[in-house]
């Protein structure tokens, strides 16, 4: 998704075309914020430094579904000052947001309009029955995934408005102009991607402790996209989870008529990482992968982010497709 305080930036959600990015990252989450610094040469991406703070307690933004408005604008300013002191200047970065903010489905349209306005309107219409919020309300990204007889698939994103414009007014009162705006998905999918292309068809879960997002991809494109929240442990979400796993199995072969995972890739805390194998494993088939980071971290990283964070954020910076 393209900041609309650039508008001439690229956009395209998955990078299956070229994207200019800048070589920084800054990941927000509801009590804090992070950076991370990269360095390119040639054919490498290497750390160059990174950090994470949040506030002792509470949180920053307003508790909506699909993110909320800035409410503690003075302790987040105080706090990202705080933040660049310690990684140094940043001219410009992609915004990383969590999935649970930054949404992602997968729609069919009929005769899909050529105006750019007239498309923006009926991706409302058809998002107005499944977000929990007014779609005028929200700024929306799309690409085009297939297109046959008259009926077009698309790739939404799509996150609050205000949410994202408070952020993007409290980097730019630091002289960071914000490049691209990606959420945990998509930036994982680019940390995987030679994995996925390796495939036909294959899976790609992020979990953490309060949801989990499932996409599978056909032929390198997403066919499936899930979220689901979690309110309670993964033990005793499980048979939720299975049941959704088992019906999403169905859905693949049955109305989509292609094969199960033959690789399925999971991105999770390290303590569940197993578990989640073993669901993916039993309810879809196919092998079960952990993939490793695409960036060799440093010791200081290692510190801060765990694997689960890690994977995204290394996406993040590498979203640039040569």
């Amino acid at each position: 998704m393209r900041s609309i305080k650039l508008p001439s930036w690229s956009r395209k959600l998955l990078g299956f075309y070229p994207v200019k990015v800048p070589p920084n990252v800054v990941v927000v989450d509801e009590s804090g914020f992070g950076a991370v610094k990269f360095v390119r040469e040639k054919e490498s991406i290497f750390v160059l430094v990174s950090n994470y703070l949040s506030i002792p307690e509470g949180r920053l933004f307003e508790k909506m579904p699909l993110g909320g408005r800035l409410e503690k604008k003075e302790e987040a300013r105080e706090l990202f000052s705080s933040l660049i002191e310690r990684v140094g200047k940043i001219d410009a970065v992609v915004l990383l947001v969590p999935d649970v903010w930054y949404r992602l489905a997968i729609i069919e349209v009929e005769n899909f309009p050529h105006d750019e306005d007239t498309r923006l309107d009926v991706i409302r219409w058809k998002l107005k029955k499944s977000v929990p919020v007014r779609p005028e309300e929200l700024r929306i990204d799309y690409e085009i995934l297939r297109e046959d007889k008259g009926i077009t698939k698309l790739l939404l994103g799509f996150c609050s408005e205000q949410f994202l414009s408070d952020l993007e007014n409290l980097l730019e009162s630091f002289d960071i102009k914000v490049g691209w705006i990606t959420n945990e998905t998509v930036s994982a999918y680019r940390a995987v991607k030679s994995i996925i292309d390796t495939f036909s068809v294959s899976s790609l879960l992020l979990a953490s402790k309060r949801y989990y997002t499932l996409t599978v991809f056909n032929e390198r494109r997403p066919v499936i996209y899930r979220f689901k929240k979690m309110v309670k442990e993964l033990d005793e979400e499980e048979k939720s989870i299975r049941r959704d796993l088992r019906l999403t199995a169905v859905y693949i072969r049955e109305k989509l008529g292609i094969n199960l995972p033959e690789r399925n890739l999971v991105v999770a805390e390290q303590k569940t990482s197993s578990r989640w194998g073993e669901l993916l494993k039993r309810e879809l088939g196919g092998e079960v992968e952990i993939p490793p980071l695409p960036i060799p971290p440093t010791q200081e990283t290692l510190a801060q982010y765990s694997f689960r964070e890690l994977l995204p954020l290394m996406g993040a910076a590498m979203l640039e497709v040569e």
